[in-house]
């Protein structure tokens, strides 16, 4: 049996000045911009390869306002 690895991370960073009704954050999805995620197993038998294409690198800036 082989052994996959790969990455995804995702991260954010809010900010709020302290009395202030406004805030911001960027947001980032897959960090590492992988490309897709491998799967190999093999036996006497069978061998297979899978491979599940994942979404690119995204950045999103959120702006919200509290009433």
């Amino acid at each position: 049996m082989l052994k996959n690895i790969f990455d995804i991370a995702n991260t954010s960073l809010f900010y709020q000045k302290e009395d202030s009704e406004w805030g911001f954050e960027v947001e980032v999805s897959n960090v590492f911009d992988t490309k897709f995620k491998q799967q190999s197993s093999f036996s006497d038998f069978l061998i297979t390869d899978q491979r599940t294409f994942i979404l690119p690198r995204m950045v999103m800036l959120k702006v919200s306002y509290k009433l």
